[in-house]
């Protein structure tokens, strides 16, 4: 009951939060479009008067996809930069969103959502950098301490044991992206300690709340397991949609349209998901030392922010 009266009110929280789901949505959109947006004109070029082109409208098709890359092998080279770029803009942009939604979420100033985001993003993000690119070789480490194990077993095994090693790779994979998973959350976690205390040491405040993680998952995992089940089952609610409309390029806009909802409830999620962690880190936390102003509670953040 108190699993889902949590969950419950990390989603009332993204419900009252509109403007901030759609600016990280609409953020993402316009990222992804830098790309995808040339690699749709180049596809429209391409396959306009190809009748086997309205297979791309519902499903994806290896044999065609290498067809066309054999014919635009040219273009396809430069789309790998657009591809670099693309990859480089999310992740300056996740570290900028993760300071904007936090100041915007803690720090109970009524001021408008743009002037919080705004001041969030600049002010956090060169520890949040740092706290990022630390994560990166402790997620390595944990991933390789939890599943080096299996993939240990699974190369000691003889050739013929095709089977048993194919479910041991299996395994050892799962574990590995459980294991970035709960670097991930650590991550999310002392980034709100430092946004809440604004803690100059953001490293240290990792390297700590990701020890109190991994002794005890289950208590950020319980916050994560029910958003990411709902996100799962909406996902699978599109694709059931999808499946069901006939191929053709009068529902191309419907399907782009059910795709974005699909992501702002992503993006609701993720509101959702630092709401639950701010809760736990008050709980967890609650006496931590201030550095330069007082942690405003959840709840009355969360009423400014609205």
């Amino acid at each position: 009951m108190r699993l889902l009266t949590a969950t419950a009110a990390a989603l009332r929280t993204a419900l009252r939060t509109p403007r901030l789901v759609l600016l990280l949505w609409g953020a993402h959109l316009a990222i992804a479009a830098v790309a995808f947006y040339p690699a749709l004109r180049f596809l429209d070029r391409t396959l306009a008067n190809a009748p086997a082109g309205d297979e791309f409208l519902r499903r994806f098709s290896l044999p065609l996809f290498g067809d066309v890359m054999r014919s635009g092998r040219a273009w396809f080279e430069g789309f790998g930069q657009l591809l670099t770029l693309v990859v480089v803009l999310t992740l300056l942009w996740n570290v900028l969103s993760a300071g904007g939604a936090l100041e915007s979420l803690l720090s109970g100033d009524p001021s408008r959502l743009a002037h919080r985001f705004g001041r969030g993003a600049g002010r956090f993000f060169g520890r949040f950098l740092r706290m990022g690119l630390a994560a990166v070789p402790a997620a390595l480490l944990v991933a390789g301490v939890l599943a080096g194990p299996i993939f240990g077993v699974r190369a000691s095994l003889a050739d013929n044991a095709e089977g048993a090693k194919f479910w041991l790779g299996l395994v050892g994979l799962l574990v590995a992206l459980f294991a970035i998973l709960l670097v991930q959350l650590a991550l999310d976690l002392a980034r709100i300690r430092v946004a809440r205390d604004d803690v100059r040491k953001g490293v240290r405040v990792f390297r700590a709340t990701l020890r109190a993680v991994l002794r005890r998952p289950w208590q950020v995992l319980a916050i994560w397991l029910p958003l990411a089940a709902a996100f799962v089952a909406i996902a699978a609610l599109y694709l059931g949609f999808r499946s069901l409309l006939p191929a053709g390029g009068g529902l191309l806009l419907v399907l782009f349209l059910a795709q974005q909802l699909v992501m702002i409830a992503r993006a609701g999620m993720r509101v959702a998901l630092w709401s639950g962690e701010i809760a736990l880190v008050e709980k967890k936390w609650a006496t931590a030392p201030l550095h330069g102003r007082l942690a405003a509670a959840p709840q009355v953040a969360v009423r400014s922010a609205a």
